[in-house]
Order: C-alpha cells, then structure tokens, then sequence
C-alpha cells in the first residue's frame, strides 16, 4: 500500500524557484498488487527569474499557478518505491502566467 512519506515533499529541482510550494495529493488508485498511479497537483508562486526564462514573460505580478501531476508508482516486495513515471502539466501553467501577467 502507498503511504505518506513515500513521495517526497521537496524535490530539489524546483522548490527553490516557486514560493509557497504545496503539493497535494488528490486520489490514488490501486492499478495491481504493486502499481499505483497519483493523480495530484501543486500550487506556488513562479520566481521572476524563472518565469523569464521558462515562460518567455517578464514578471510583472505575483502570479499563482496551480499544476496537474500523475505519477505511476510500481513498489517492490518491500513495499519500497522501484519505478516512478511522473508527468506534469506545464503548459497550462504556461497558460495562467500569461494570463496573470497581463
């Protein structure tokens, strides 16, 4: 079975370019004796920096995002972790920036 603390709650990749990072966990379903597939999402504040170069915008606002992810977990007999596909909505997000900084 899936429990908390099994997915981390800080990748380091990106908490240090989003203020407010939150992510949460909105359903997970069982998809055999060992895969799971989490369908969550995150919420934050995109850095300045960041935007510019990812999103091609300059900051102009505060403006919050809110992200789908779905991840695919297969655990082995331990119940650890072995294989993770993980997938997020980027353009959308791309989307609500644009947006809020007009």
């Amino acid at each position: 079975m899936l429990q908390s603390g099994m997915i981390t709650d800080d990748p380091p990749s990106a908490g240090y370019r989003i203020e407010d990072l939150a992510w949460i966990v909105d359903e997970v379903i069982e998809a055999g004796p060992s895969r799971y597939i989490v369908r969550g999402h995150s919420t934050g504040i995109i850095d300045a920096d960041f935007a510019e170069g990812f999103v091609g915008v300059k900051n102009t606002s505060r403006v919050p995002y809110r992200v789908m992810s779905i991840d695919i977990h297969t655990l082995d007999d331990a119940g650890k972790i072995i294989l993770t596909y993980h997938v997020e909505d980027w353009i959308t997000a791309r989307q609500q920036y644009v947006e809020g900084n007009k």
